[in-house]
């Protein structure tokens, strides 16, 4: 059937590389976490300025960058849940990526 792939892994690291396999994709590291985990949109640089009072205190003291949403609103910076999403990235791709992402 055209369209249809039958992944024979059971867990998500070993189906990520069955798919990528099979579909021969290709990826670009700098676009990793770059859309809304929501609603899957572009992430857009965020002043400053405009995440005041939409993410915790500490989060504004310590972040000097955020992102947002332009569908939704949702508010992004990087903290530790980016690094520890990167470990899981080069795991499971067998990659090496940076932290850094570009918009």
């Amino acid at each position: 059937m055209d369209g249809v792939i039958c992944l024979s892994a059971n867990n998500t690291r070993e189906q990520l590389k069955e798919l990528f396999s099979v579909l021969d994709l290709k990826y670009d590291p700098e676009l990793f976490l770059a859309r809304c985990s929501y609603c899957n949109r572009e992430l857009e640089e965020c002043q400053r300025e405009q995440a005041y009072g939409k993410v915790p205190d500490y989060v504004w003291n310590t972040a000097q960058e955020f992102f947002k949403c332009p569908a939704c609103g949702k508010i992004y910076w990087q903290g530790t849940h980016v690094s520890r999403m990167y470990e899981h990235i080069k795991d499971w791709l067998n990659i090496n990526v940076t932290t850094k992402r570009r918009n």
